[in-house]
């Protein structure tokens, strides 16, 4: 073995069964220069192998020891997201995805055994300009990845739409008050739903990408908080269960849902290029035909419910536009008419238990 530690091996390389049972350990003597020249490859090979896997196993676990200071450093920041948004970077990653960002890689990975115990993380409000820099590299390959999507899910549509021109929902029975948005009219929903063809906004996706996005029409969900929003909106939301990913794949972006923004923007009387925020200032204005009256609420929940439950174009009902005021007195109104009814109902009984005693 001494001969091996003047190469540089250490009492901990030898210490594995292959060389334990080699049989120049069972030599009594110091081996010759020759003997050893001829065991010194094989040797040295099984050694050096060792020497390595050891080294590999240090380096984790020294690298496994940062992460954690690391992470413990992030979650405690994160306790005071605001203060993370306004001063480090925005938006405010899941600790995993945190943990990926080439930059904090960099602070709690070594490369060799000799950084073993030499090193202490710097403080992430160090390395926030770089971090910054990463989650937005993220971030807009998250918004390529929706853009993508997004233009031919609605390629789909409008195809869908010239082979079925009367996919729009049917119109309802006229009611008082609130008004029935919808029409069986095969121009309720304009086919041009894409500014350009299709293999030109692949080709040249920004010059269409910030504008298509923003739009209501695209509506991206989280998938750990369920929060909805457009493609940009989306990602730099706030996520209510703190997993808020910079992945495309944190999201869902499904045609249903595009399907039933369109139906709601149209209900507005809005272009189909209103954005989120847009469409948003009408407030809780909308229900659902399927259950009316019902209290008024906000485009994003009605877009749920139609996606979820009124898929296909044959079951769609109409979208019912109102105010809230409006919405909550005819509720009110419906619950003290059903009342009412329970009222009459209970008192028909009074007879067969007037004479009684309880």
């Amino acid at each position: 073995m001494a001969r091996f530690e003047a190469e540089g091996y250490k009492v901990h390389h030898f210490d594995f069964d292959a060389f334990r049972d080699h049989p120049i350990m069972r030599v009594a003597k110091e081996l010759t220069d020759s003997a050893f020249a001829a065991v010194h490859v094989e040797v040295g090979a099984l050694v050096a192998a060792q020497r390595h896997r050891q080294d590999v196993q240090i380096i984790a676990q020294e690298s496994n020891r940062l992460r954690d200071l690391v992470s413990r450093e992030y979650n405690r920041l994160r306790q005071d997201e605001e203060y993370v948004r306004e001063y480090l970077f925005d938006p405010v990653p899941d600790i995993y995805e945190f943990l990926e960002l080439e930059p904090v890689k960099a602070m709690y990975r070594i490369a060799s055994v000799d950084e073993v115990g030499k090193r202490t993380p710097p403080p992430i409000a160090d390395k926030a300009r770089d971090i910054a820099r990463a989650i937005g590299q993220a971030c807009e390959a998250a918004e390529s990845a929706f853009f993508r999507s997004f233009v031919k899910i609605l390629a789909e549509i409008e195809t869908a739409r010239k082979v079925d021109p009367l996919a729009a929902p049917p119109a309802a029975t006229p009611q008082p008050g609130p008004t029935l948005a919808q029409s069986a009219a095969p121009t309720a929903h304009p086919l041009q739903l894409l500014p350009a063809d299709l293999d030109e906004l692949l080709q040249q996706p920004e010059l269409y990408q910030d504008d298509l996005l923003l739009r209501a029409i695209c509506i991206v969900q989280c998938l750990a908080c369920k929060h909805v929003d457009n493609g940009i909106g989306i990602l730099t939301h706030k996520c209510s269960v703190g997993h808020h990913s910079l992945r495309a794949t944190g999201y869902q972006l499904l045609r249903e849902r595009i399907e039933a923004a369109i139906d709601v923007v149209v209900a507005l009387e809005q272009e189909l290029s209103a954005t989120a925020e847009e469409v948003g200032e009408f407030g809780h204005v909308l229900h659902c035909e399927c259950a009316s009256p019902a209290i008024a609420h906000d485009w994003r929940n009605v877009v749920l419910h139609r996606a979820r439950y009124h898929r296909t174009s044959a079951e769609k009902p109409a979208i019912v536009v109102d105010t809230e005021e409006g919405a909550m007195k005819r509720v009110f109104d419906k619950h003290v008419e059903s009342l009412g009814q329970q009222s009459t109902g209970y008192s028909s009984f009074y007879p067969l238990f007037g004479g009684m005693r309880f």
